[in-house]
């Protein structure tokens, strides 16, 4: 170990330390290093992981979970709607998911209604809206203040036109909105297909495609307009294949996806 060079060391860039007027100097190896770093898991993959845990036709053990507020948001929205959780580690990145059955149970207040926080997390403020719509009871969607200014209504139409009643409790298009069920029609729906404007977001294509993939005939799924990080959906596509889910991409120029998984089936461990 060698120590941090001295104020006066030449070549090292001075920066100000937070709330003191005295330069920081960044410490310099003397020579080479060797280490191992273990890296923190994907923010976006932990997201899908645990949602597709969390619909699973059994218990699933995750490994190299990132822990994050956006984590801890989807733990509390999917147990929301009936999923379990238990740490099997002091660092929480390897949890126990017991899976919730369908239709999903809503942990609802005396007036009947669940209500999710999603905070400023994206994939949870658009993949579990609509899982939502498999629900037994009414879900509110909430979150920060500027969560409030990020575009849902492309999500809440494809809702909408798959049977689910979206009420707009604020602005239309955008938080708070609350989503029922509608009586189950999804979940009763045979080979459903939907399209959604992905310009926006490409999460809304990747929620649909997720919620294919517990839909009895499953799902397909047509943007309606330039999707942006396609590979975020790649991802999403990818997820779905490694649980066992035949998902499917057409071909570029006719973008389109399918996911037709009864339940996407568990396995005894997954690396997020």
């Amino acid at each position: 170990m060698t120590d941090a060079p001295g104020a006066g060391d030449p070549g090292v860039p001075a920066a100000l330390s937070a709330g003191s007027a005295e330069p920081w100097r960044a410490p310099v190896a003397a020579g080479a290093l060797e280490a191992v770093v273990e890296l923190p898991g994907s923010k976006s993959l932990s997201a899908r992981a645990l949602l597709l845990a969390a619909l699973a036709d059994a218990p699933t053990t995750l490994t190299g979970l990132l822990r994050s507020r956006d984590t801890e948001l989807m733990l509390a929205a999917l147990s929301v709607l009936g999923a379990r959780f238990e740490d099997l580690d002091e660092t929480g990145t390897q949890l126990r998911v017991t899976p919730a059955p369908l239709p999903l149970h809503v942990q609802t207040g005396p007036d009947g209604v669940g209500r999710i926080d999603v905070g400023l997390a994206g994939t949870v403020m658009r993949f579990v809206p609509a899982l939502a719509a498999l629900a037994d009871a009414p879900v509110v969607f909430d979150g920060d203040e500027a969560a409030r200014r990020r575009p849902m209504a492309p999500l809440l139409d494809a809702l909408a036109d798959l049977g689910a009643e979206v009420t707009h409790l604020g602005e239309p298009g955008f938080l708070p909105f609350r989503v029922d069920p509608g009586g189950g029609a999804l979940l009763r729906a045979e080979g459903a297909r939907v399209a959604v404007d992905g310009s926006a977001s490409s999460q809304f294509v990747s929620a649909l495609l997720l919620l294919g993939a517990i839909l009895p005939g499953g799902l397909e799924v047509t943007p309606t307009g330039p999707v942006p990080s396609l590979t975020h959906v790649a991802m999403t596509v990818a997820t779905l294949r490694d649980r066992g889910g035949p998902a499917r991409c057409a071909r570029r120029h006719r973008p389109r996806g399918q996911a037709r998984p009864r339940r996407c089936p568990a396995r005894a461990a997954g690396r997020c």
